[in-house]
C-alpha cells in the first residue's frame, strides 16, 4: 500500500507543479490584460470628463494608436506610483527628511540632536 502512495505522491507533485507554473504565467498575462482594459476604460472616461463626449470619441476614432499609448502611459504611471508607495517606509522617509533639514538649517540641527 505504501508503494502505491509513493507513486501517487509523484503524480500529485507533478500535477501541482504543472498547475502552479501554468497558472502563474497565465494569470500574469491575464491580469495585465485585465488591467490594461480597465485603464483603457478609465482613460476613455477621463477624456470624456475633460473634453466632452463628442471630442473624446472623435479623438479615439481618429487616433487609436495615440489613445492606446495614452492608456499604456496611464497604466505605467499609476503602476509606477503604486510601486513607489509600496516600497517606501515612513520611518526611513522621516529620517531622511530630518537629516536633510539638519544639514541645511542650524535650527533643525539643535532640534535633531535633542530628539536623537
Amino acid at each position: 500500500m505504501k508503494t502505491i502512495q509513493r507513486a501517487f505522491d509523484y503524480l500529485f507533485y507533478s500535477a501541482e507543479w504543472i498547475a502552479l507554473h501554468f497558472f502563474q504565467s497565465f494569470m500574469g498575462g491575464f491580469m495585465f490584460g485585465i488591467m490594461y482594459l480597465g485603464f483603457v476604460w478609465f482613460t476613455a472616461g477621463l477624456l470624456v470628463m475633460i473634453f466632452g463626449e463628442e471630442r473624446a470619441i472623435s479623438f479615439v476614432t481618429n487616433h487609436p494608436y495615440l489613445f492606446t499609448c495614452l492608456a499604456l502611459g496611464v497604466l505605467a504611471l499609476t503602476g509606477g506610483l503604486a510601486l513607489f508607495a509600496w516600497t517606501r517606509e515612513s520611518d526611513a522617509m522621516e529620517n531622511r527628511l530630518r537629516s536633510r533639514l539638519a544639514k541645511h538649517n542650524p535650527l533643525f540641527k539643535v532640534a535633531g540632536s535633542k530628539a536623537a
